[in-house]
């Protein structure tokens, strides 16, 4: 199955922007943006002033890693309950250019890959 990153990307916003949400309501919504044709950053605060943590996701890499008729909204949901609202260790700081233009200081975004 064909997966859109723009459409993927749109959906996790959408699941940390919904008012309405009981998981991950401290959770910030920074910025996000597609990379070449299949792949997709998303930056965003686990609390409102808390560092800028990075995600970047090759999505048909991602898609790979379940059933083949798995759909983008179920992608979305994965990525917002399993990753975004489940604190991890720190991330790290990496020498990408994924974040340039999105934040002020790209370089402090902290990635978790």
């Amino acid at each position: 199955m064909h997966h859109d990153p723009a459409l993927l990307l749109r959906q996790v916003r959408d699941l940390v922007l919904d008012p309405k949400r009981i998981l991950g309501q401290r959770v910030v919504w920074v910025a996000g943006r597609v990379i070449g044709s299949d792949s997709v950053v998303m930056l965003y605060r686990e609390w409102p002033d808390g560092p800028v943590i990075g995600r970047h996701y090759v999505v048909p890499e991602l898609a790979s890693l379940f059933d083949a008729d798995v759909t983008t909204e179920r992608l979305a949901e994965i990525i917002f309950v399993d990753e975004i609202t489940d604190p991890g260790d720190p991330g790290e700081h990496l020498d990408v250019d994924w974040a340039n233009g999105l934040v002020p200081d790209p370089s402090a975004v902290t990635w978790w890959t």
